[in-house]
């Protein structure tokens, strides 16, 4: 998100369907003007990107055109209580209403004989019971449904707007007319079945956000910020890139950024999974969510709010919800059909109903309406993608695009990159290799400094031997290379040593000292990386690095046996020929070049469906190539902003947690949906036929919303295997 943003609630924003509708609304315009939105259904919540004050009455005016009345939102918190008090407020008007209409029901039905007076009395009774409760209870259907007529479409309160006015009528003409058969028992019946089902599943989709809220929820939004004039208390959204901001003991840290004062044991287990706390002290890095433990420290802020890693991970799952998968979509098309076919097939009943039974026609077409509604249908799919993402999201993975929860299915090979994936992601320099008159400190001191802003963890290794900041301002990053930069006038150059030597060859490196670097790559156990002055070509040390096999990758490679399983790495032959080995994989290959790593996966996607697994800016390309990329939580910010998913604990055991609770999504949507279009299938012939009262249907449709809201949460604790 970016720092400026909008955040409206949105009552009428809770389906796949309404999304669609505000999405097509806001798009009329939105290329004319400089903004962007994402919908949050669950919460009910739009969020405007790029906004300014000046632009709330005009985006409320333009949501409110579209069939969208919307509130600007403060506190998502104090929204969700006060939608809750009205959910409640319906619910007892509505139970109320009913008790007493049916106690006037009960009392005519029951009675033997009763004089007429008193029965048109208790039919009055009831029709003065049944108005107040229709406006209020039944109001948000009544808006929803007008709103979408308004603009020439049909959603799924229209039904049964259309089913409480014509049941409503109908007994109050009747009344008039001196007829019996009244239906205002059901009415107040049918609103509060509604109501309370409408809030059933309100509150269970809700479970479904904890785990987006929990990111925030401990997260202080008034900080102390250190100037020159003394400390100053702000509104965290006040808070902008540069300002120093103060850090109690016990507190989490509002924002990104670098500690300039002080040092403490910081808690970052929500970010890493980690329950150790680690040593943060000037210089280095801290993110928002996690836990000061020890002493209060002075941060230089970086990011706030939205542009935090913290952020970033929320806007994900924004993404994740947003990004239908195929189903999901299929699902909103056919609900969209189905509601205009069921508006159609209930003129024909009730043609057919008024022609052969005047007296059945209207509760036959009300119940026909109400029992049919396609609610269910609508929430298969949806309902099961919030559940899966929150059950996710628990876990320490967090998925940037919804789709991949439906491709698993497909995927046939696994590639997996080494360094930081299958080994873990830490360093440490084993043995260096001073190469003529060079002495091993200002080998490590150079190298430190090339090494001083890489994310990739084999540079991480170099860092605590830095010593001069010479090459900060003047070096890049040669992507399957390494890095180069100029220290007094010279260019240096460390990398793979067999890349870099290729790349190097024009200056014609003499065949003895190529001998003698290919000696100590011989000897190597481990990572070795090459040191060298770029111009003249002059080797400088050659250094070992060891990092050891992750704990996990056996438990995950054993539950992909089944599936195609390759290794890439940049790293030479020796070293990743070991780790193959070892790991019984067959297809490797090692000086992986990012160029050569995605004609790998194109290659392999002319059969096969591919899953690739990364950390370093080398792997950006082919995680983006793959059908599903995965990226590692401590692996470069290339990796994740390409990856479809991140597992945020770097555990790879967290992979095979995705791939079963996509299987398990999948099973889930396909049982929602299974039981939706059974439902509708045989509801239908039976209320076209009558044996279904008013009453009943709404039971019915209430019921079976809720069923499939209810079968999906179970991915919240979703554990199985495979």
């Amino acid at each position: 998100m970016s720092d400026s943003m909008l955040k409206f609630y949105v009552p009428d924003l809770h389906c796949g369907g309404c999304v669609k509708r505000f999405t097509s609304a806001m798009d009329k315009d939105k290329t004319q003007q400089n903004y962007e939105f994402q919908c949050d259904p669950l919460k009910r919540q739009v969020t405007f990107e790029s906004e300014s004050v000046k632009s709330i009455p005009e985006r409320k005016k333009q949501m409110f055109e579209a069939g969208f009345p919307a509130y600007i939102l403060v506190d998502s918190k104090k929204m969700q209580l006060k939608e809750q008090r009205d959910f409640l407020k319906r619910i007892f008007v509505s139970v109320i209403g009913m008790m007493q209409v049916m106690m006037f029901a009960l009392t005519i039905y029951m009675a033997d004989s009763m004089p007429q007076v008193w029965l048109e009395v208790f039919h009055w009774f009831s029709l003065f019971v049944t108005t107040p409760v229709l406006l209020y209870a039944g109001k948000p259907y009544f808006i929803s449904a007008a709103g979408a007529l308004l603009r020439k479409q049909v959603n799924m309160e229209v039904p049964v707007a259309i089913a409480l006015i014509v049941a409503y009528v109908y007994s109050f003409i009747g009344l008039v007319h001196g007829v019996h058969t009244l239906y205002f028992d059901s009415i107040n019946m049918f609103l509060f079945f509604l109501t309370l089902g409408r809030f059933a599943e309100w509150k269970a989709r809700y479970k479904t956000t904890e785990a987006s809220e929990a990111l925030w929820a401990d997260i202080p939004q008034t900080v102390t910020v250190v100037t020159d004039e003394g400390d100053i208390e702000k509104e965290l959204t006040q808070v902008r890139p540069k300002d120093i901001v103060l850090v109690k003991v016990g507190s989490q840290f509002p924002i990104d950024g670098e500690i300039i004062s002080g040092q403490s044991l910081v808690d970052e287990s929500m970010l890493t999974g980690e329950s150790e706390p680690v040593l943060r002290q000037i210089g280095d890095q801290v993110f928002a969510g996690t836990v000061n433990q020890t002493q209060s420290v002075q941060v230089r802020t970086k990011a706030v709010q939205g542009a935090t890693q913290l952020g970033h991970i929320q806007r994900l799952l924004f993404e994740a919800q947003d990004a239908k998968p195929k189903l999901a979509r299929m699902a909103d098309k056919v609900a969209g059909y189905f509601i205009l076919r069921l508006l159609i097939l209930a003129v024909v009943v009730g043609g057919f109903w008024w022609w052969y039974d005047p007296s059945q026609a209207i509760p036959i077409v009300v119940s026909l309406l109400i029992v049919t509604c396609p609610c269910a249908l609508s929430l298969a799919t949806p309902a099961a993608i919030a559940a899966a993402l929150a059950r996710l999201t628990q876990q320490g993975i967090v998925v940037a695009k919804g789709d991949a929860l439906e491709k698993v299915a497909k995927i046939t090979h696994f590639v997996f990159d080494k360094t930081g994936t299958l080994t873990e992601g830490t360093f440490e320099i084993d043995q260096v290799k001073v190469i003529g008159e060079n002495t091993k400190d200002s080998a490590l001191s150079i190298a430190a400094a090339l090494e001083a802003t890489t994310e990739h963890p084999i540079g991480k290794a170099f860092t605590h031997n830095r010593q001069t900041n010479d090459f900060e301002t003047d070096k890049k990053v040669l992507p399957g290379v390494g890095i180069q930069g100029v220290y007094q006038e010279q260019s240096y150059l460390i990398g793979a040593p067999d890349i870099v030597l290729q790349r190097l060859a024009q200056d014609n490196i003499s065949a003895e000292m190529r001998a003698s670097i290919q000696a100590h790559l011989n000897s190597a156990e481990g990572i070795t990386q090459l040191l060298l002055i770029a111009k003249p070509a002059t080797p400088i040390a050659v250094f070992n690095l060891k990092s050891k096999i992750r704990d996990d990758v056996q438990v995950v490679l054993d539950e992909l046996k089944p599936h195609g399983i390759s290794l890439l790495s940049g790293d030479h032959e020796t070293a990743v020929s070991t780790v193959a080995q070892s790991l019984g994989i067959q297809k490797w290959q090692s000086r992986a070049t990012p160029a050569s790593k995605q004609a790998y996966i194109q290659e392999l996607q002319k059969t096969e469906s591919v899953l690739m697994v990364g950390d370093g800016v080398n792997d950006g390309p082919v995680l983006a190539q793959a059908d599903i990329g995965i990226a590692m939580g401590q692996g470069t910010a290339l990796a994740k902003s390409s990856a479809d998913v991140i597992l945020i604990h770097d555990r790879l055991q967290d992979l095979n947690i995705f791939i079963s609770t996509a299987n398990g999504t999948r099973k889930i949507i396909r049982e929602n949906m299974i039981w939706a279009v059974a439902y509708n299938l045989v509801a239908i012939p039976f209320a076209a036929a009558g044996l279904v009262p008013p009453w009943l249907a709404a039971i019915g449709m209430s019921t079976s919303s809720l069923l499939v809201v209810l079968n999906s949460l179970r991915l919240l604790k979703w554990n199985k295997t495979g």
